[in-house]
């Protein structure tokens, strides 16, 4: 600052003047996202004076805080569909202003909808400020993985299953892939009995055992198990993709229909007790 007295000038000692924050602004708007997956571009939020220039100086920063020297801003983050109710959003919701700015940098969507938004707040001892994005569009993914909707329940050896197995072809964000109809899903045994220490489980699982799906759901239709056991598990298969498994369910015995000697008695000395029993199956 320069001054003068009766024709003399003068230069004062160096000071700041430091503009006063006013405002929130997004910078940088959040573009579209893919579910599950962090968004390719973050946003970016900066607090501005009257004339949206930068407040960047702690100084400038003191009209937000009760004590400048010791409170910290942070600027929070929240998903929002178009009525105002909140979606999970995945990352780090939460980011410091640092020198005035604040970068959201793994903000992840993870449902497909549009008409979404993103509302921004910053919040402290003397202002409570709130601004929102832009409209956002997740679209939907690509194919990730597969999942089971639907497993069979309390079953009978023998019968077609009452609840058939539904298994759904999904994307990162647990989306299902409705334009996806040529997911060939193949079923198999995958936890059962074991009979004289062999695993023959495979093949007592008859009907079809696979199928395509057909927008983005593979049904099966006449599944069944012939063999009673406490505790099947199915496994479903899409190749280069992935597995995933039914819930445990139970095969009851069905109502005997027959009588079929499985092991047939050996020869033996009389009186002894012969080498090789019958085995008889209901």
């Amino acid at each position: 600052l320069n001054y003068s007295i009766a024709e003399k000038w003068n230069i004062s000692a160096a000071f700041a003047v430091s503009n006063l924050a006013h405002q929130l602004s997004i910078i940088v708007q959040p573009d579209f996202a893919l579910p599950g997956k962090a968004m390719g571009q973050q946003p970016v939020l900066q607090v501005q004076d009257e004339l949206g220039i930068p407040v960047t100086s702690t100084l400038g920063l003191s009209p937000l805080l009760q004590n400048y020297h010791n409170e910290s801003i942070f600027i929070s983050a929240q998903l929002l569909q178009a009525d105002g109710s909140p979606l999970p959003l995945l990352g780090a919701t939460r980011v410091p202003v640092v020198r005035g700015s604040a970068t959201f940098t793994d903000l992840t969507l993870k449902k497909a909808a549009t008409c979404l938004g993103l509302s921004f707040s910053l919040a402290t001892s003397r202002v409570s400020w709130a601004i929102s994005s832009q409209n956002l569009q997740v679209l939907a993914g690509i194919v990730d993985h597969i999942a089971v909707l639907r497993s069979p329940r309390q079953e009978v050896a023998g019968g077609v299953f009452l609840v058939q197995p539904s298994v759904a072809v999904l994307d990162a964000g647990d989306n299902i892939l409705t334009s996806k109809s040529d997911a060939l899903i193949i079923a198999t045994i995958g936890a059962g009995p074991t009979i004289n220490n062999q695993y023959p489980s495979r093949s007592f699982l008859l009907g079809s055992l696979q199928t395509n799906s057909i927008a983005g759901f593979a049904n099966f239709t006449n599944m069944r198990i012939d063999l009673a056991f406490s505790c099947w598990t199915l496994r479903f298969e899409y190749q280069t993709v992935g597995v995933a498994y039914s819930v445990p369910f139970a095969v009851s015995p069905s109502a005997p229909a027959a009588v079929s000697i499985v092991a047939q008695p050996s020869d033996g000395v009389a009186g002894q007790v012969l080498s090789g029993q019958p085995v008889i199956w209901l």
